[in-house]
């Protein structure tokens, strides 16, 4: 937290000296501005100073004073995590800088307001103010840090946003210019950030080289609070590797060098309060997660789960249904019509030669295929049934055999065990066939498509 008081703490002074014209002359007034700055390290005291500076500057009407208070206030309750106040410390300094025509102060303090944003998660009102003071820093030669600071950000948002094109742009270009002034603290922290853009786009060894680069310049630097995030994230780019002994080893490195409370008394305050965060958040996962679980586990989720089960299971029955009912009425209508043409051709047949068709089986027995009803397989005897008897006629010769002997557009399988007189065929459905002896015969998928191309072709 000390480290990020500094850090987060240096720019807007940077920014806000080297920016800053003169309004007003009053020895009290710089007097206190110093006591401030000089006592930044320590934010209760900063804090403490920074008050007395307000209110002195009110009583003397002094607009310096008033708009360096204020954009002290806002640094510090962005620091402690206080974003109210620091968006209304924001608001009045805007309002003295722009009154008081003060360029350098006005995008000091908008740089501020835009990470009480970035840190609310109001992203785009963020982006804008980031936006505005890229395009003045710009030309600030006095102010490169500032500059590529703001990139940074900027980058950082497209990345809480997923837009993962234009944080690669951003976050490249801030790292050229750390890179060039030799900034190894905030050069390793954008590369983390790259890294992190690679791991999302599962670019991982590109992720892994920029992660490495990190860990190097943090360890060079000895800098700490990058220390625990740097390894965390190696261990997610190894797990997602595959690596998991790589992984487990990096998050054990992690959790060794996490962060402490920083000991005395003057930066307890501001550490208990972030510690008070992270907690509330950590918290409000927990239960976020407890509910989602508890949900998914409780009997209401089982019962929609069920509901749609059997909701799919219906419609996917309904419509094998209405396509079965469709198939059975296309074959009833082409048994149907094969059987006027057969009769047309029978009765032709019996004015020309009234004769019948008989075939003798291996056995020695006659038969009258026109007789045939349906015949069907036992063990190595075949029943042979024919109309106007029960009892079938039993011959000892496989199904296969039997149907070379007999009439190819006249008898057709419709299961293993089963064969039927295609012309004493009455009524199809889509698993029966009834014969003209009103029996019902098996009809096996497997072998309706053959009987559909049999009448068809017929």
């Amino acid at each position: 937290m000390k480290i990020r008081v500094l850090t987060t703490g240096a720019l807007i002074f940077s920014f806000f000296l080297s920016a800053q014209t003169p309004i007003q002359n009053n020895s009290k007034i710089d007097s206190l501005i110093s006591v401030c700055l000089n006592s930044r390290r320590n934010p209760v005291d900063f804090k403490a100073n920074a008050l007395k500076l307000l209110e002195a500057s009110k009583l003397e009407n002094n607009t310096k004073g008033v708009l360096a208070a204020n954009q002290f206030l806002s640094r510090i309750a962005l620091g402690q995590m206080q974003y109210q106040d620091a968006y209304n410390y924001c608001r009045e300094a805007i309002k003295l800088a722009k009154d008081s025509n003060n360029d350098g102060a006005y995008h000091a303090i908008t740089n501020t307001l835009a990470q009480v944003h970035f840190q609310t998660k109001y992203y785009d009102s963020a982006l804008y103010y980031f936006r505005g003071n890229l395009s003045f820093l710009k030309n600030e030669a006095r102010q490169k840090f500032q500059y590529y600071q703001t990139q940074r950000n900027i980058g950082n948002i497209f990345l809480r946003e997923n837009k993962l094109d234009s944080a690669q742009y951003y976050l490249q270009a801030a790292l050229k210019g750390f890179n060039a002034i030799n900034n190894k603290m905030f050069s390793a922290q954008t590369y983390n950030m790259l890294a992190e853009v690679d791991l999302i786009k599962k670019n991982y060894n590109a992720a892994l080289t920029k992660a490495s680069k990190s860990l190097e310049l943090t360890k060079a630097i000895n800098f700490r609070p990058n220390l625990a995030s740097t390894y965390n994230l190696l261990g997610r780019i190894y797990d997602e590797k595959g690596n998991e002994d790589q992984a487990e080893s990096y998050y054990n490195l992690a959790e060794q060098t996490k962060m402490r409370p920083p000991k005395g008394a003057a930066t307890d305050a501001s550490w208990t309060t972030k510690e008070k965060s992270i907690a509330e958040h950590k918290n409000k996962r927990i239960n976020r997660l407890t509910t989602e679980k508890a949900f998914y586990q409780s009997n209401l989720f089982m019962a929609i789960v069920i509901l749609i089960g059997l909701g799919v299971i219906v419609f996917f029955l309904y419509k094998k249904n209405k396509i079965s009912k469709h198939e059975v009425a296309q074959l009833q209508e082409q048994l149907d019509a094969f059987n006027v043409a057969y009769e047309k051709l029978q009765r032709k047949s019996q004015e020309n030669t009234p004769e019948t068709h008989r075939l003798e089986l291996p056995s020695g027995k006659l038969i009258v295929l026109e007789e045939v009803v349906y015949l069907k397989s036992d063990a190595h005897y075949v029943e042979i049934y024919l109309e106007e008897t029960e009892a079938p006629l039993v011959e000892r010769i496989s199904l296969s055999k039997l149907l070379k002997l007999l009439p190819e557009n006249a008898f057709i399988r419709t299961q293993k065990s089963y064969a039927v007189n295609i012309h004493k065929i009455k009524i199809i459905n889509s698993t029966q066939l009834m014969m003209q002896n009103g029996i019902w015969v098996k009809l096996s998928p497997n072998y309706k498509a053959a009987l559909k191309e049999r009448l068809h072709a017929n």
